[in-house]
């Protein structure tokens, strides 16, 4: 028996087909739920009578720049088009039908197995490791990770490791941090009821769903954000970028543009105020146009989630990922 689709029904968004409806605009698949959930999962999954046959296009400014809008034809969606929402949309689909269900008992096999890979290749790279950069130590991380067929670590996730490697933390600095563990965990529900109000005091604004463009990250490798900050002010935002500050790496970021060339990364530690981070590089700026064109039109904060990395001399380097394409992974 297949499984049966219990949304989007129109009666459970008033009547409203699009995201855009609600001023979700990062979220919008451009065509409308139904038709979006029809050609997603149409082979999967038995279609509710309601959701067989809306094609409409949704008509917000903030899909202006879609090849989609351009045709006025949804016969290329999703292939043609270039919307946050429908990428994402279109990434959970493709998710589903790799993965399938999950196999939790395959998992609780296969685990022990990953771990134990995963402490020989580390084991493997701290043998290497002396007497090299940490740009090379980053390489020997991922020849490491790929001989024994482990999942790609992200670049700012191998230069924290590698940071770690060639700067073992003594004694006295291995209680420093079991003490911030101690304060951390004591402010941990304050800072997840935080997260859950989307009231993020790191940026200039309140980015609940309805006023902020959160564009989807792709896959691919990591963009390096020309710092202009210094090092104290990026550590504390990185510091802030998860419930436990002892452990910072990821956080959300603001970009805006002031210039057709310039992309600017801004943020703010927490009471402080906004300051900018740095800029994208010149030859990545193309990538976030139309995010920032859609998150314009419509008045909305456009943000990403930002990565931190600290390098072995102690400087913080920050690290932007690319939007969610088409040709995305």
């Amino acid at each position: 028996m297949s499984d049966v689709v219990d949304e989007p029904e129109d009666a459970a968004y008033g009547g409203r087909r699009f995201a855009c409806d609600r001023g979700e605009h990062s979220s919008c698949t451009h065509l409308a739920l139904p038709g979006a959930f029809r050609r997603l999962y149409g082979d999967r999954y038995e279609l509710r009578s309601s959701m067989r046959g809306d094609d409409a296009l949704c008509g917000c400014t903030c899909h202006v720049d879609c090849p989609i809008t351009v045709d006025g034809d949804a016969t290329d969606w999703p292939q043609r088009c270039t919307c946050n929402g429908a990428q994402s949309r279109v990434r959970a689909a493709e998710h589903l039908r790799t993965e399938g269900e999950p196999d939790l008992a395959g998992l609780l096999v296969k685990l022990p197995g990953e771990v134990y890979r995963r402490r020989q290749a580390r084991r493997a790279v701290e043998k290497r490791a002396a007497g090299n950069s940490i740009e090379e130590v980053v390489e020997i991380i991922a020849e490491e990770w790929d001989r024994r067929g482990l999942p790609t670590m992200p670049d700012a996730a191998r230069r924290r490791l590698a940071d770690a490697l060639l700067r073992p933390a003594g004694r006295v600095e291995r209680l420093r941090l079991r003490a911030a563990v101690g304060r951390d965990l004591a402010g941990l529900p304050l800072r997840l009821k935080r997260s859950a109000d989307k009231s993020f005091a790191d940026l200039t604004t309140d980015l609940s769903p309805s006023n902020s463009y959160e564009i989807a990250s792709g896959k691919g490798d990591p963009i390096e954000v020309v710092v202009d900050a210094g090092d104290a002010e990026l550590g504390r935002i990185a510091a802030e970028g998860l419930a436990l500050p002892s452990f910072p790496r990821n956080t959300t970021v603001e970009l805006r543009q002031p210039s057709r060339e310039t992309v600017e990364v801004w943020g703010r530690p927490r009471g402080k105020a906004p300051i900018r981070l740095g800029t994208l590089p010149k030859d990545s700026t193309a990538l976030f146009a139309q995010h920032l064109a859609a998150a314009a039109r419509v008045g909305q904060s456009c943000v990403v989630t930002a990565s931190f990395a600290r390098q072995a001399d102690g400087s913080w380097h920050l690290f932007v990922p690319p939007p969610l394409t088409a040709s995305s992974p």
